[in-house]
C-alpha cells in the first residue's frame, strides 16, 4: 500500500493486501466512510481484528474479518463468500459502522447513504477492531480515500455512533498516574 493525504488515501499495489486504521476499537458505536477512486471491481472494505496480516478482509482461515466487496458480496474468516448489498464503483461512498455496545457487535454498510442491512455479528470481547482498506484482486489496483471524521461525512452516520478521532476515545488516565509519568 501507497499512503498520502495524510494517510487517508490508501493505493494498493494491484496485489492481495489489507490496511488497517491507526485506532482500535473495543466498545461504543463508531462509524468511517471510503471513496472509491478506482472502480475496478478489486477493493473491499471492513472491519479486521488487531491480529489480522496482510491478506483481504476475509481471505484466510487464521484472520479475523469481514470485508463488502465491490461486486455486491461480503466475505468474512476464510473466505466464506455470499451475495449482499449492492456493486459499488468510483466516487460511491461506502459507510461502515461498528456497533460494540453490547458482548455482540454488529457491522454494518452503507452505500451513498443506503443501508445494506447488517452484515455480520461479532465477538466484541475478541477486539480490539479496526476498520480496514482491503485489496482483492490479484492484478488490479485499489484507491480508498477513507474519512474517519477529519472533514464533514458524505451521509449522516448512524445514531449514536461516533467518528473515530482521539477526542471521542474514553479517557482512561488516572490522575494519580501523572504524579509518577509526568
Amino acid at each position: 500500500w501507497t499512503l498520502s493525504e495524510g494517510n487517508l488515501k490508501a493505493v494498493s499495489t494491484g496485489s492481495w493486501g489489507t490496511i488497517k486504521s491507526s485506532i482500535g476499537m473495543t466498545s461504543g458505536k463508531w462509524y468511517a466512510e471510503m471513496t472509491d477512486l478506482s472502480g475496478n471491481n478489486a477493493g473491499s472494505v471492513g472491519v479486521v481484528r488487531y491480529d489480522h496480516t496482510n491478506t483481504s478482509c476475509g481471505n484466510t482461515s487464521s484472520d479475523v474479518g469481514y470485508g463488502y466487496l465491490s461486486d455486491g458480496n461480503k466475505t468474512t474468516t476464510g473466505n466464506t463468500t455470499s451475495s449482499y448489498g449492492a456493486t459499488w464503483t468510483t466516487n460511491d461512498v461506502i459507510g461502515i459502522a461498528l456497533d460494540l455496545s453490547g458482548s455482540t457487535g454488529t457491522v454494518t454498510f452503507y452505500k451513498n447513504g443506503a443501508t445494506q442491512g447488517q452484515a455480520f455479528t461479532l465477538t466484541t470481547a475478541d477486539g480490539p477492531w479496526f476498520f480496514a482498506a482491503c485489496d482483492d484482486s490479484n492484478s488490479n489496483q485499489t484507491t480508498q480515500l477513507w474519512n474517519f471524521g477529519q472533514r464533514p461525512f458524505e451521509d449522516e452516520a448512524p445514531t449514536g455512533h461516533k467518528c473515530l478521532c482521539t477526542q471521542n476515545l474514553d479517557n482512561t488516565f488516572d490522575s494519580e498516574d501523572s504524579e509518577n509519568n509526568p
